[in-house]
């Protein structure tokens, strides 16, 4: 996925990219929404987001 979106002039940043691999679904989540960006997963099992919305 990240080849297409940055194909399209997309900045793409992985979990790898900000250190976050092996962190927990909300502490990805929050990470995401601190720095305002939007979070893709293919991860079906990924966290209620309203666990990071909502803090």
């Amino acid at each position: 996925m990240k080849p297409h979106l940055q194909q399209a002039r997309h900045d793409v940043f992985t979990a790898a990219d900000g250190g976050l691999t092996g962190k927990s679904d909300v502490e990805a989540g929050a990470s995401a929404k601190s720095e305002g960006l939007m979070l893709f997963t293919l991860d079906l099992e990924f966290a209620d987001l309203n666990l990071v919305i909502l803090e």
